[in-house]
């Protein structure tokens, strides 16, 4: 059978990305011919008008098909439509709108069985969703789908809250990162980016990096993608800059690059959910943030890690320095078996 992928994020945002969307696509590619893939950009340069409301007014939807005939033309060519909805799917953006009005489309206008994989739901970016639009919206469009797979237990058991039929599954990351290969530990802190950060939090971050940076740690801040970059790394970066902390600045240029620098790292402290997921397998300490949403808190359960510093919290200098203090290199056959079971779950993202 022929499948598509729906927002590829394999050139998207940073490396991470690149490696849960090659996990994914490596997964499809065993079980269905893999015939197309949309990239993120692509959907998120469509403008539909839709309100959350749209999605009871079939007529609506049967009006954007009509107008949005190339996206469409390329969905019907396949049996089965995938979804990797990691990065996107929380809140009522417009990108998530358009994401949830195409999963509409591709089941009611096309007839194709969809499956929405390898992500975190978060209807109003919290644990504890209370916005109705938001929760009605995600209960009507995730009704469509004829196979769900998320990826942490915090949005798991947020979803099979809401009555949303779904399994329990994990990131695609590590079905395409290496772990094989030891690397020489240095005397590195990598710092990795957030989706969400304040000042409270920088400043604090800051005030640790020249701390450790005078007790003889080089401080690198890892960045890049192979298109289109974060540009929240960018400002993130930026206000560490303003407040003059000792921060190289490195670029990553390819994949093979992003496991080099965070493998040979003595430390990575980063907010990004797959920098985390790498860390853990490269068996590199780390440190985790919160995120836009509580993927990361979701993530600290599955990995058996501490759960993630708040970033506001006032007392974060000094939780900063414990949590750092605290971080060790996991026991190599117990990481390798939890890694094991991670995969294992991480396969089920196909039904």
């Amino acid at each position: 059978m022929n499948a598509i992928l729906l927002n590829d994020t394999q050139h998207w945002y940073h490396y991470g990305c690149h490696f849960t969307s090659s996990g994914l696509k490596a997964l499809i590619a065993e079980r269905y011919r893999l015939i197309d893939a949309v990239a993120i950009h692509e959907l998120f340069a469509l403008r539909p008008p839709m309100l959350p409301n749209d999605f009871a007014r079939p007529a609506m939807i049967d009006e954007l098909v009509a107008a949005h005939r190339g996206l469409f033309d390329r969905i019907a060519l396949a049996d089965v439509v995938v979804v990797n909805g990691e990065g996107s799917l929380h809140g009522l953006t417009r990108p998530v709108l358009t994401l949830l009005w195409v999963i509409a489309a591709s089941r009611l206008v096309l007839g194709k069985p969809v499956f929405i994989v390898n992500h975190s739901a978060y209807p109003d970016d919290r644990e504890e969703p209370a916005d109705r639009v938001a929760i009605d919206l995600y209960r009507r469009a995730y009704a469509l789908a004829d196979y769900v797979a998320v990826r942490e237990v915090a949005s798991h058991a947020l979803m099979r809250g809401l009555g949303v039929r779904c399994e329990l599954s994990f990131d695609c990351s590590v079905l395409a990162i290496d772990s094989g290969e030891e690397r020489r530990r240095e005397r590195v802190v990598a710092v990795g980016g957030a989706a969400g950060f304040d000042a409270t939090g920088t400043t604090a971050l800051a005030r640790w990096l020249h701390d450790v940076n005078a007790d003889g740690w080089r401080c690198k801040f890892v960045h890049g993608a192979p298109e289109r970059p974060a540009r929240d790394d960018e400002r993130f970066l930026a206000a560490l800059r303003a407040a003059a902390t000792p921060l190289e600045s490195t670029l990553i240029t390819g994949p093979e690059q992003f496991t080099d620098e965070l493998g040979s790292a003595g430390l990575v402290v980063s907010g990004r959910f797959h920098y985390s997921i790498a860390a853990y397998a490269l068996g590199t300490p780390f440190v985790l943030w919160g995120s836009n949403t509580p993927k990361n808190t979701g993530l600290s359960v599955m990995l058996g890690a501490p759960p993630p510093l708040p970033w506001n919290a006032p007392d974060l200098f000094d939780r900063l320095g414990q949590a750092a203090g605290a971080a060790n290199a996991s026991d190599g056959e117990r990481r390798q078996q939890r890694l094991a079971a991670l995969r294992q779950l991480a396969r089920r993202n196909l039904p």
